[in-house]
């Protein structure tokens, strides 16, 4: 970087760039007599010459990282520094100086309260940044008494102050991940622990057909092709049919895939100035916020109130929304499943003023839509089922999050965790098939780091193989209980589940065990409607299901993965023994086993051996596969570590009594283990160690 330095009468002043040091001393001694009408006088009113920066690198704009806008740039922000500073008397200079001197503690230079303008201001560029600078020079122009100068210079560089404001309230919010309960939250810096993620511009579903026993999916699943992956980064530099560059775009994902993550991530890259620096703005909407004043019932907002609400790096800057321009902006809606009413998309009202009351629907719709804030670019998240409401009309591209692949999960673990550790959790886990398959799922990926970080500080621990059981019951409980503190604000603590919860779980375990039954792992909503369940609560809130791509119009849904769908039955099979003293698997003599029908009575209490034996009849009769896993969770239910420990709180009383006769149900598997073919033991000795071992 080229800067100049003002010079008084006589000064000789050498461009290092333009010749050799002779060349310049003699062109001086040739012209020392003619009149000086271009010397810089330091205590002339005027400012100097708008410096001339040349080399600045920044890529392209239609590259990454991109270029800034010409507002928000170095060479703007330091020419106007100077022409407001220049002016000012030599009492109003000390002041100003005297006043940085207690703000601005990083200059260490002892000098920085002489010496010539311009090499100042150059000094705390080179150790602020030019967007604090400003920040620092109108704050102490401000506290100087200097208030018209301070004004002038926040409203000449309001777009570069703005971008100062947003950059360190990204940095303060999402540099850091924080995981767990609010007291016992880790902390995390997210640029440390975050995996590039696949995204699809072709809709598939996301979800991962493999599965331990089931050579193909019993429905066929449509795979994203890689020509259609795009990276985060570079989702606002997709262009349409046209050769356009896109405005609107709808990214949804499985549940538990981290879209408020990535969206946590898209900002901090553009707050550190790793991507996407041609925006001028980055502001997040999101839709739990429009929800909120919905469910307060307060009176209508404005956008312009709303974005106040979201961010305080507006303040005193409304001239700026008002602006007519806005394509270089960014307004972030997420979480569009969180916002519980229907909304007429295509005939909401119409609304361009960022300064009317509306109600959050018609301002939600109208952002979407362009009319408010007109050419702005619009990124809405959300799950599946809500983001496929919206028409297609409205967005420009519909991109979708694909799980981690093999080297993404590796990636993930090694992040996380010292090399030796992150090996040691990855070999472990992945002794479980299973375990390794639902590991694509990011969110399973966590908390498999999560709970083997632990349990391997543990003395012995890891001899065995992990359990099943545990894992996805961990995943049944997180997902259940941010639906109840995310959407229905209750507190994020152990807390009994209401009986409409319960209630809910329970349906939703019989249909997945009736879904076993017919050999299907899609369902419709008038399956739903069958169990007494609600779509929005199972297929959006839950956090278990998702919607698939429609087929012939007809929207289907189906269970994150067919392990959960699974799991689901056996948790129906064994609430119903352990609450209700009921075995929905007895054959009742006929030799088959027909589902759902309630032989057991309370003079005679239903058995743990008398259901598992049942569920083990079930399995050896069925073809490989189809109740494998059924069979391993129910076992796995029945250790006294998942209905005591892990469910105690929620869906139990403290304290519940554990199941009795595990020895029994270990005798039965023992048995089946003496006479079932041999495709079929490996299964089982994987169930009865579900009931036995005792190392979480």
């Amino acid at each position: 970087m080229n800067t100049e330095q003002t010079k008084p009468p006589g000064a000789l002043v050498i461009e290092t760039g333009s010749g050799d040091l002779d060349r310049a001393v003699d062109d001086y001694e040739e012209d020392e007599d003619e009149e000086d009408e271009d010397m810089y006088i330091t205590n002339s009113p005027e400012p100097p010459e708008p410096v001339e920066f040349e080399g600045l690198m920044q890529t392209d704009e239609d590259e990454q990282p991109g270029r800034f806008p010409p507002e928000q740039d170095m060479p703007f922000v330091f020419t106007n520094i100077l022409k407001t500073l220049t002016p000012l008397k030599f009492e109003e200079m000390y002041k100003f100086r005297s006043w940085l001197k207690l703000m601005a503690r990083e200059l260490k230079d002892s000098n920085f309260m002489e010496g010539d303008l311009l090499d100042f201001v150059d000094k705390m560029i080179e150790v602020f940044g030019h967007s604090k600078t400003l920040y620092i020079t109108i704050s102490c122009l401000d506290s100087s008494g200097l208030k018209a100068q301070a004004e002038e210079l926040q409203k000449v560089c309001m777009k570069a102050l703005i971008r100062y404001r947003l950059t360190e309230e990204i940095n303060r919010k999402k540099k850091f991940v924080f995981e767990g309960l609010v007291e016992s939250r880790v902390q995390n810096k997210l640029n440390q622990i975050f995996v590039e993620p696949k995204i699809s511009k072709r809709i598939c579903g996301a979800i991962d057909p493999s599965h331990e026993f089931r050579s193909k999916p019993i429905t066929p699943l449509q795979v994203p092709d890689p020509d259609s992956f795009t990276s985060l980064k570079n989702l606002f530099r997709l262009t349409k049919d046209d050769g356009s560059r896109v405005r609107t775009v709808a990214t949804t994902a499985l549940p538990g895939s981290g879209m408020t993550l990535h969206t946590s991530k898209f900002c901090l890259d553009w707050a550190e100035n790793t991507a996407n620096r041609d925006l001028e703005c980055v502001v997040r909407l999101p839709f739990h916020r429009f929800w909120s004043l919905k469910r307060s019932e307060s009176e209508n907002v404005s956008l312009l109130e709303m974005i106040h609400i979201c961010t305080s790096a507006f303040k005193g800057l409304d001239s700026y929304l008002e602006e007519a321009d806005h394509s270089k902006r960014l307004i972030i809606m997420d979480c569009l499943d969180s916002f519980q009413d229907s909304v007429d998309w295509l005939n909401t009202p119409l609304l361009t003023d960022i300064r009317t009351p509306a109600s959050p629907e018609v301002l939600m719709v109208n952002i979407v839509r362009g009319n408010l804030l007109p050419g702005a670019r619009v990124w809405v998240l959300g799950r599946p089922p809500a983001v496929s409401q919206i028409p297609p009309s409205l967005i420009d591209v519909f991109t979708e999050i694909q799980c981690f692949s093999e080297e993404m999960k590796e990636d993930y673990m090694r992040r996380r965790f010292t090399p030796e550790l992150a090996q040691k959790i990855l070999a472990h886990y992945q002794r479980i098939p299973t375990l390794r398959i639902l590991a694509h799922q990011p969110f399973v990926c966590w908390i498999m780091a999560t709970m083997y970080n632990r349990f391997l500080d543990r003395q012995g621990y890891g001899n065995n193989p992990p359990r099943l059981t545990p894992v996805i019951t961990n995943l049944f409980l997180i997902q259940l209980n941010r639906r109840l503190s995310y959407y229905y604000y209750q507190p994020e603590v152990k807390t009994m589940w209401s009986n409409q919860d319960k209630d809910m779980l329970r349906s939703m375990g019989k249909m997945a065990l009736e879904m076993l039954r017919r050999n299907t792992d899609v369902f419709f909503k008038d399956n739903l409607k069958e169990y007494g369940l609600d779509l929005r609560e199972v297929v959006m809130l839950t956090g278990l299901c998702t919607e698939l791509p429609a087929v012939s119009n007809q929207r289907r849904f189906s269970f994150i993965h067919f392990t959960l769908q699974e799991y689901m039955a056996a948790f129906y099979v064994f609430i119903m023994f352990y609450q209700d003293s009921k075995n929905v698997l007895e054959s009742g003599g006929s030799g088959k086993l027909p589902f759902f029908r309630q032989s057991s009575s309370k003079a005679q209490p239903c058995k743990a051996a008398n259901v598992v034996r049942c569920a083990v009849e079930l399995t050896l009769n069925s073809p490989l596969g189809q109740y494998d896993l059924f069979l391993r969770f129910l076992c796995g239910l029945m250790n006294p570590t998942c209905h005591v420990k892990l469910f105690g709180g929620f869906l139990f009383e403290y304290r519940t009594p554990p199941v009795s006769g595990l020895k029994d149900v270990s005798k039965v598997l023992e048995d089946a283990i003496k006479t079932a073919p041999a495709d079929r033991v490996e299964n089982l000795k994987e169930c009865n160690r579900e009931v036995t071992q005792e190392d979480l």
